[in-house]
């Protein structure tokens, strides 16, 4: 009986606990479902709050998705520390990041860590900014002389060479002045990188009076008026004549179509070998060097056009140009996330390092994220099959190699060893907690210095061990981009965060933004441009040329020109990134006409719902600041890819009448 009784209460105690078990199982279940579409719920207030539904979506589509987006911008008390959708997922990446620095402890981390952490400190709380402190540390640890005395203006009878002040000015980050220098790869070997020397390119703005006077703000000694008054009058006249030999279009050069190595010793500047020598602090160089000398004509005119002034002004207009360039790269007020934001930039492996072990379980989507991007390529796929009788055989057989080839990476980081290999880039650089201006332009230099000899001889050929490395000044992109020579597109940690991406998103918001984005990139193997490269990264100009002859393409590329003839590169990427990343996501989810998600009180489409949302991840101030961008204004990028898109219409029922309808659509890679 005894036994009878314990038997029964060991079976009660177990139903109670299978109960108890399923119970916290349901609960589980429930809450995570909870998160869910919390998540989801938070990001359509989002999307709801940069609506405008006072707009016809068939008369400004980008208006009625982003019409108060500044709005939403004000009440977050954004201010100028983002205008668009990318500067806000940036700006709460590097918030975290400042939260994450402030907590840390680093002694069982790699040195790395401890040296970024080594530099926030001595960034966060600055008190009393002041250029001058960069023209002290300078003259202290450098050979370089300024030309300046103190800050005031010299008397002049120190003889300044404008040549080696701009050599010098570049290894501390200075670049896109008088020319362009950079380590780009050499077109007949992409694992090669090879110096490069060119005009500035687009990304060149004049200086402002009122330029320099917020510079000289900055600084604690300055000039008195008379001197500031001459400066002014020198930078503006010197400026004013190189934006005109910039600009001129004579200066083009037809053997630029067709580059060569120049060696060294055969340069038809004469002056590039004491810039070659310097830029690479080289005492000895060898005669032989190979580098890429372009926009030869420009340069001569140049010449010329510096030999009009006294060698002291150009050396005094190249400083203040620096010092420029400092006052637009350090933060504002020295908040934690502001120095923060600037060493993402300036350390952008030891950030990603730190970024993805602080999201762990970014792991857990990366294989979502290659399932977006391969339903995309596998659309395009087929639509080149069934645009196969359209082309050439060789043309059809280098688009699908070139689109089989395109590789997808999550995270700018080698994937192979990835902690040492972070720890070997930055082992000899050494930092103090107590010297923010040191630090800045140590690092500044190291970027230089790993751009020019590291790269240079690591071997990038492997997936699993590629990374790029770009500017200081634009090192930690958010945004996903192409790497056009290795056929990769890189999406940033950053990029996988709201308002871009959440993993528990629903299907609509990933493939409308994050997948969009990819899409984009996807088609810059596939533009004007990048069709000159083959699979391997190789020029092929007898396929591009047949590629580009081919009635129907021919046909598309005027039409896209008639759009923007400075960014058709960019409408292509924009007008097949949204078409193909809708195809894939409606032939995943075919019901999506059918289910709705609430936005506005009211139920939306989920094929509606794509559209909006693939329009904010572009909501920006639209201020103009784009007129001078390759990209083009936010709107017109919107409202351009959405009016050559047919699904667009007759989802939203335009009409022929209405100006997001257009009968002669320019899709490059359309069947007909």
């Amino acid at each position: 009986m005894k036994k009878f009784l314990e038997m029964e209460f060991f079976e009660s105690l177990f139903i109670s606990f299978v109960l108890s078990l399923l119970q916290t199982t349901r609960t589980t279940a429930v809450s995570i479902e909870n998160k869910r579409l919390g998540v989801n719920r938070k990001h359509e207030k989002y999307i709801e709050s940069s609506m405008d539904l006072l707009v016809d979506p068939c008369d400004n589509f980008y208006k009625y998705a982003c019409g108060n987006w500044e709005e939403y911008r004000g009440a977050e008390d954004a201010e100028d520390i983002y205008t668009e959708m990318l500067g806000l997922a940036s700006y709460k990446a590097s918030k975290e990041l400042a939260r994450q620095l402030d907590v840390i402890e680093v002694d069982d981390k790699p040195g790395f860590v401890r040296k970024f952490k080594t530099a926030y400190e001595a960034c966060v709380g600055l008190k009393d900014f002041d250029l001058v402190h960069y023209v002290r540390w300078l003259e202290k640890n450098t050979n370089f002389k300024l030309p300046i005395n103190g800050v005031a203006l010299n008397d002049g009878t120190d003889k300044r060479d404008w040549i080696e002040t701009l050599a010098i000015l570049r290894r501390y980050g200075m670049n896109g002045i008088l020319l362009e220098e950079e380590m780009l790869p050499h077109m007949e070997d992409k694992e090669k990188l090879i110096m490069t020397i060119r005009k500035p390119q687009e990304g060149f703005v004049k200086l402002t009076l009122k330029h320099l006077k917020s510079m000289f703000k900055s600084m604690s000694e300055t000039f008195n008026l008379t001197e500031g008054n001459s400066l002014w009058a020198q930078v503006r006249e010197i400026e004013k004549g190189l934006v005109r030999i910039m600009d001129n279009d004579d200066n083009e050069d037809a053997e630029d179509l067709d580059i060569k190595p120049v060696k060294l010793k055969d340069s038809p500047l004469p002056w590039l070998k004491k810039y070659v020598r310097t830029v690479l602090n080289l005492s000895d160089l060898d005669d032989n060097l190979e580098f890429y000398l372009m926009d030869i004509k420009y340069f001569k005119i140049l010449e010329r056009f510096v030999g009009n002034f006294e060698e002291l002004a150009i050396c005094k207009y190249l400083f203040v140009r620096f010092l420029w360039y400092l006052h637009q790269n350090t933060p504002t007020d020295f908040s934690h996330w502001e120095c923060a934001d600037m060493l993402r930039n300036l350390l952008p492996l030891a950030s990603n390092w730190l970024y993805r072990e602080h999201h762990q379980k970014l792991n857990d989507v990366i294989p979502d994220i290659h399932n977006v991007f391969d339903n995309i390529v596998q659309e395009f796929n087929q639509t080149l099959i069934r645009k196969k009788s359209q082309l050439k055989y060789s043309s059809f057989k280098y688009l699908l190699a070139k689109l089989n080839s395109i590789k997808l990476k999550i995270g700018n980081l080698p994937i192979d060893d990835t902690t040492n290999f972070v720890e070997y880039f930055y082992g000899n650089i050494t930092l103090s907690p107590h010297d923010f201006y040191g630090n800045h332009l140590k690092l500044l230099e190291f970027s230089y210095f790993a751009s020019h000899e590291i790269m240079p001889n690591i071997s990038l050929s492997d997936f699993e061990k590629y990374f790029n490395m770009d500017p200081p000044d634009d090192a930690d992109s958010t945004s996903p981009y192409y790497v056009t020579r290795h056929n990769i597109i890189v999406v940033p940690y950053t990029s996988l965060r709201q308002p871009i991406f959440h993993p528990k998103f629903e299907d609509v918001y990933k493939y409308s933004a994050l997948g969009v984005a990819i899409g984009h990139e996807i088609f810059h193997s596939f533009d004007y441009s990048g069709l000159q490269l083959d699979e391997n990264g190789e020029m092929n100009n007898a396929e591009y040329t047949r590629i580009l002859e081919t009635p129907i393409i021919a046909r598309k590329l005027k039409c896209l020109e008639n759009l923007n003839p400075q960014s058709i590169d960019e409408k292509i990427a924009d007008i097949s990134g949204l078409r193909f990343s809708y195809k894939a996501f409606v032939k995943q989810f075919p019901d999506a006409d059918n289910k709705s998600r609430f936005i506005n009180g009211a139920p939306m489409k989920l094929t509606k719902l794509f559209f909006i949302n693939f329009a904010q991840y572009y909501c920006d101030t639209d201020n103009g600041d784009y007129d001078e961008d390759e990209h083009g204004l936010a709107s017109d990028r919107v409202n351009d890819a959405v009016t050559n898109l047919a699904a667009f219409s007759k989802v939203y029922n335009c009409t022929a009448n209405s100006k997001m309808y257009t009968s002669q659509r320019c899709q490059m890679w359309r069947r007909r």
